[in-house]
C-alpha cells in the first residue's frame, strides 16, 4: 500500500470527447437500495439508491448520491490480484499498484499527484489483494475545474496509457523489494503470515504472497510487466464506484466521455487450480528472532460469498474480539498470551480462518493451541450463551456501519463486493444474514470446517530456545 501527498495544474483530456456514431449508449442496469433506505425513506443527504451502469466496452459504474457534504469519492477496482499471476512472475499485481502513479503517454512522472493535490484531493491511495487491485481518492466538488471530470480524465488515461519501461520498472522494483524486506523478511509476524498460506495452499495461487517473491521481483522484465498490464488493465475488467455529492446521470455522462472509447481486453484468465483436500494436519516449527513463542493456526473455510460466511464472522467475534471474548479470557487473562487475533479472509475463492497468538514469556505455543482447541470444542458442543451470541451479532453490525461513515468507506464497500462477488448487494445480504445466525449455526460451522484435516499450524519458537532443545537432545 502506498500513500501520497499531491498537487496541480489543469490537464488536457487524453481522449477525444465526441462519441463515435456506432457506439451504443451505456446500459442502465437499474438501481438497488442502499443500507436501510428506500425511495420514500432515503438515507443521509438523500442517498437512497445505488445506480448501476455498464458501458459497451464492459466497464461497470456504480453511483451512490449523498449530498450531505460537497465532496465525493472516486474509486477504480480492477479484477486482478496476485491470484492472476504466473509461477515465476509473482508480485506483478502489487508492483503495478506502485507503477500506476508514474508517467503516462500524456502526463510526466509526478504530474498525477500534483494535479490531484491542486484539486484538493485527499486519501489518494492504492491497495492490492489476492483477488483485486484498487485505486482510490476523494475530492471536493468545487474547484477551478469540475473535479469529477478531472479525476475521470486522469484515471482513464492511466488505465490504458501507462508507460512501462526498464527505468520505471527498476525504480519501483527497488521500492517493492525494500517493502518486502521490511514487511516480510525482517518481520517475524510477516514471515509467519507468508508461510501459513504456503503451508495451507499447495495448488491454488493463494499459495504465494501478494507482494511476490524476491527472485521474481528481481528478474521481472519490462516486456512481461507490459503484457500483464495490457491484459488486465482494461474497462471490461474494472468497476468504478462514485459516492458523494454527484448526480448519477452526470457521473454516467462523464465516465462515458472518458472511458467510452477505450477498447476492452480479450482476457483469458489463468485456470485456477482448486485446492485439494488435506489428508491430515500440517504443522511446522519455525525458528524466530524473537524472545517469545508465536502460534499461527489456519483452517480452510469457504469463500466470502458462501452462505456460511455470516456464521463464521459471528464465531470470530465470540472467540477473539473484545476483552469478554472466549480466547481473550482463556489466553490473555489466563496468563498464556499477550494478545490473540483472528483473521477470516473474505476471498473470492475458499480462504483461511487464521488464529494469530503471541505468547507471554515462558509460555508455549502448544499451550495456546490447547486453549483454542478447548474453546472450539465448547462452541461445537453448543455451549454458546445467548449473551455471547447477541453481543457478537451486535458488535459485528456496529463495526460495519461504523466503517460506512464516509464517502470513501461507502465506495470501498461497493467496489469490493461488486469486484469480489459480482454484485455489491452480496455485502448487504451478508450483514442482514448475520442477524439470523443462531448458536446452532455457529456450532455447525465449527463441526464442518474446524477439523484436523483442514488445519495448518506454525509454531514460532525463539532461535535460542530451539538451539537449547537440540543441545539437550544430543
Amino acid at each position: 500500500m502506498k500513500t501520497f501527498i499531491f498537487l496541480s495544474f489543469v490537464v488536457a483530456a487524453p481522449f477525444a470527447l465526441s462519441a463515435c456514431s456506432h457506439r451504443q449508449p451505456a446500459q442502465d442496469l437499474g438501481t438497488s437500495k442502499w443500507f436501510g433506505t428506500s425511495e420514500t425513506s432515503p438515507g443521509p443527504g438523500g442517498s437512497a439508491l445505488v445506480h448501476r451502469y455498464r458501458l459497451e466496452n464492459g466497464l461497470t459504474l456504480l453511483v451512490l448520491e449523498d449530498h450531505s457534504a460537497p465532496t465525493f469519492s472516486y474509486q477504480t477496482w480492477f479484477r486482478v490480484g496476485s491470484k492472476d499471476e504466473d509461477v515465476g512472475l509473482t508480485g506483478l499485481a502489487h508492483l503495478f499498484e506502485h507503477m500506476m502513479f508514474k508517467a503516462t503517454k500524456n502526463h510526466k512522472d509526478g504530474e498525477f499527484d500534483k494535479i490531484l493535490e491542486s484539486a484538493g484531493a485527499e486519501g489518494e491511495n492504492a491497495f492490492t489483494n489476492r483477488d483485486y487491485t484498487a485505486y482510490v481518492q476523494s475530492l471536493p466538488v468545487t474547484g477551478r475545474r469540475d473535479n469529477l471530470d478531472l479525476i475521470a480524465s486522469l484515471e482513464s488515461e492511466r488505465m490504458v496509457n501507462l508507460l512501462v519501461d526498464d527505468e520505471v520498472l527498476d525504480k519501483e522494483r527497488e521500492v517493492v523489494q525494500n517493502e518486502r524486506r521490511f514487511r516480510n523478511e525482517n518481520s517475524p509476524d510477516g514471515q509467519l503470515y507468508e508461510r501459513i498460506y504456503e503451508v495451507a495452499y499447495k495448488h491454488h495461487p493463494y499459495h504465494w504472497p501478494v507482494i511476490g517473491y524476491e527472485p521474481d521481483l528481481r528478474d521481472a522484465k519490462a516486456s512481461q510487466c507490459e503484457k500483464f498490464y495490457r491484459k488486465y488493465y482494461a474497462p471490461n475488467n474494472a468497476v468504478i464506484a462514485v459516492v458523494g455529492d454527484v448526480n448519477a446521470d452526470t457521473a454516467l455522462k462523464t465516465v462515458e466521455k472518458y472511458y467510452g472509447k477505450l477498447p476492452s481486453s480479450p482476457i483469458e484468465r489463468n485456470r485456477t487450480v482448486a485446492e485439494t483436500s488435506q489428508e491430515g494436519e500440517r504443522s511446522e516449527t519455525r525458528p524466530m528472532k524473537t524472545e517469545v513463542e508465536k502460534l499461527v493456526l489456519a483452517y480452510h473455510v469457504p469463500e466470502g460469498s458462501h452462505r456460511d460466511f455470516p456464521a463464521l464472522e459471528v464465531l470470530r467475534n465470540i472467540l477473539a474480539v473484545g476483552k469478554s471474548s472466549r480466547l481473550y479470557r482463556k489466553l490473555v487473562d489466563g496468563g498464556i498470551a499477550t494478545g490473540v487475533e483472528i483473521y477470516n479472509s473474505e476471498h473470492k475463492d475458499p480462504g483461511l480462518f487464521i488464529f494469530f497468538v503471541n505468547m507471554q514469556k515462558g509460555k508455549t505455543a502448544r499451550q495456546a493451541l490447547a486453549a483454542i482447541d478447548a474453546a472450539l470444542a465448547e462452541v461445537r458442543d453448543g455451549k454458546v450463551t445467548r449473551d455471547e451470541l447477541t453481543r457478537s451479532v451486535a458488535l459485528l453490525r456496529y463495526n460495519v456501519f461504523d466503517d460506512l461513515d464516509s464517502n470513501h468507506d461507502k465506495a470501498r464497500f461497493l467496489g469490493f463486493y461488486e469486484t469480489a462477488t459480482g454484485r455489491f448487494e452480496t455485502g448487504i445480504e451478508i450483514l442482514n444474514a448475520v442477524k439470523a445466525v443462531k448458536r446452532e449455526d455457529v456450532a455447525r460451522v465449527v463441526k464442518a470446517y474446524f477439523t484436523g484435516t483442514r488445519r495448518s499450524i506454525l509454531f514460532g519458537v525463539p532461535e535460542k530456545k530451539l538451539a537449547a532443545r537440540k543441545g539437550n537432545a544430543s
